[in-house]
């Protein structure tokens, strides 16, 4: 029966159109999340508390072989109660490193998709654009076809125009390839049916971008996520050099009580007890302890060092970013402008035409080019900011910033 649900549930999965949300959710499919939801899944039926006590120890002693035991010692340990202390600690500190740690592979893998993603739609974009070409440049090749019946026009019109159609065919093959090799790659993540069309989908606009921007500038570096994982390394290095420590003085003493018989008839006669102390004069693990406080102190120069890189490559995404809008905005009025000019196809030579036609190309592949630029330089901008994997989940792509359910391990 369950197998029967699972094959039903595959095949309904398989039948499903493709849903951007779907897609982005589904990156805890990932090897890189799943290895780490193993380690979490291990953390938590792990228990690092120590016990109480370090041993039980029970002896027996005999005088005379031949008469039996009589001499009873039991033996208790306690364990050091800063080792335990250590314990709990690093139990606190491992949680909230592995806590993060997965957030900076959810970001990353996020990222990821969304630029397989974005490739995919400026690939789409400029096919269509090529198709709108391609349509153009037959018609007007029938159009100078007719005159040419009719004795007008010239044969080199007709070849021209022959020559752009078949250079439009062997892009269009090598465009085709592309999207191929994406739609691959998207379909390794996640299943699905048909075409992934853009067309009816709500994009995320420039202006909404640039809204973005304002609001995440107003994050403060030093409680990045990327930054807070590296001092969170470090919590869980220095929490382990401070068990190592306390283990190296573990046997603290013990108390034993003894019981021997032959002493006397009384119970203060035959009870006694013993209470021991290690002294902390001599560490012989201090030698290592010392070289990986050493270790430690330039670990934690990571942590500035990772701060100074989140903060350069805020600055170099957002100055990116922002460079690419310009230009967007310059592209677009040229585009406007150029559409407000429209020779006659009857009156005006091939060679207008085409040059024409092929400008205004140039301006829409380049509009379309910057446009996958901002996309990706705003989404790599805020998974340096560390907002991706960040719940609410939102998916960035869409202009309504519609959320979405992620399942995200928690210990």
């Amino acid at each position: 029966m369950r197998l029967l649900s699972l094959v039903l549930l595959l095949s309904v999965d398989a039948m499903c159109q493709f849903d951007v949300n779907t897609y982005l959710a589904r990156s805890s499919n990932e090897v890189e999340i799943q290895a780490l939801n193993a380690q979490m899944d291990f953390l938590s039926e792990t228990d690092f508390r120590s016990p109480f006590f370090r041993e039980f120890e029970f002896r027996m002693r005999t005088r005379d072989f031949e008469t039996g035991f009589d001499d009873f010692r039991f033996r208790i340990s306690p364990l050091n109660p800063y080792e335990r202390r250590a314990n709990k600690q690093y139990a606190s500190a491992i949680d909230a490193q592995m806590q993060s740690e997965i957030l900076v592979n959810y970001t990353t893998v996020l990222e990821s998709r969304y630029q397989i993603l974005i490739k995919h739609i400026y690939l789409r974009n400029i096919s269509n654009s090529i198709e709108q070409g391609e349509q153009y440049y037959r018609q007007l090749m029938l159009a100078k076809s007719k005159v040419r019946e009719g004795g007008g026009g010239s044969a080199k019109d007709l070849i021209q125009l022959d020559k752009k159609l078949f250079s439009i065919s062997l892009k269009k093959d090598n465009l085709e390839a592309e999207l191929e090799r994406v739609v691959y790659l998207i379909g390794t993540g996640y299943t699905f049916d048909g075409d992934i069309s853009w067309n009816d989908y709500p994009l995320v606009s420039v202006e909404s971008i640039q809204n973005t921007l304002e609001f995440i500038d107003q994050t403060d570096p030093s409680t990045n996520l990327y930054v807070q994982n590296e001092r969170n390394k470090i919590r869980v290095a220095e929490n382990d050099l401070e068990i190592n420590k306390q283990e190296s003085f573990s046997n603290i003493g013990y108390i034993q009580a003894e019981y021997r018989p032959y002493q006397g008839e009384t119970l203060s006669e035959t009870m006694g007890m013993q209470i021991g102390f290690q002294l902390p004069i001599v560490d012989p693990d201090r030698p290592d302890l010392e070289r990986r406080k050493l270790r430690l102190i330039e670990d934690q120069e990571d942590v500035l060092e990772m701060q100074r890189d989140v903060e350069m490559n805020l600055f170099s995404y957002k100055n990116k970013l922002e460079a690419a809008i310009r230009q967007y905005d310059k592209v677009s009025l040229k585009i406007e402008s150029l559409l407000k000019f429209a020779p006659s196809a009857s009156t005006s030579t091939v060679e207008v035409l085409l040059e024409l036609r092929e400008y205004k190309e140039d301006l829409q592949e380049m509009q379309q080019e910057i446009y996958s630029q901002i996309l990706s330089s705003y989404i790599t901008l805020l998974q340096y900011h560390g907002l991706l994997a960040r719940a609410p989940y939102r998916n960035y792509l869409s202009d309504e910033f519609t959320e979405f359910d992620m399942e995200m391990p928690v210990r």
